[in-house]
């Protein structure tokens, strides 16, 4: 399977999608550029706006479900999509990177460049952050490569 992110070009449309998306207040359940929008519309927004998601449909979700969930959302939902595939560090432009947030992976991001990833939490707006940065290297719990499909979802 290949990276979707894995030209030049493609890498230049994320970053500028990104851009697009710098600011935006945290609002759960909502993706509007510069409205509000919560981690995983951000996530699901860039992919989208950059043409490898077509459409997406997480169900129903809840803010705090990483306090009393034993098992992930997100990793069920990525996984499920086959638009993914599980990878090790360190992560790739593109990559989504997944973070326990209480019992569970409950907060996710997209890699930028090899240092940074742009994502968004409760009480903030859209930013990038250094993926070392020792509050989310230690909660980094798995990471997902966007790749190429035949048919796409």
């Amino acid at each position: 399977m290949k990276a979707y992110y894995e030209n030049r070009a493609r890498q230049a449309d994320l970053l500028r999608e990104a851009q697009e998306w710098l600011g935006t207040p945290f609002l759960p359940h909502a993706h509007v550029k510069g409205g509000g929008v919560d981690c995983v519309w951000l996530a699901a927004g860039l992919y989208l706006g950059t043409g490898h998601l077509r459409e997406f449909k997480p169900g129903n979700y809840s803010m705090d479900g990483g306090h009393h969930n034993s098992f992930s959302l997100v990793t069920q939902w990525v996984e499920q999509s086959k638009r993914f595939t599980p990878v090790e560090f360190p992560p790739e432009v593109g990559d989504l990177l997944c973070f326990r947030i209480g019992k569970c992976i409950h907060h996710v991001g997209v890699v930028l460049t090899e240092k940074t990833f742009l994502h968004v939490v409760q009480g903030g707006a859209v930013r990038e952050s250094r993926i070392d940065d020792t509050t989310w290297r230690k909660r980094l719990s798995a990471i997902y490569r966007p790749v190429e499909k035949e048919a796409r979802v």
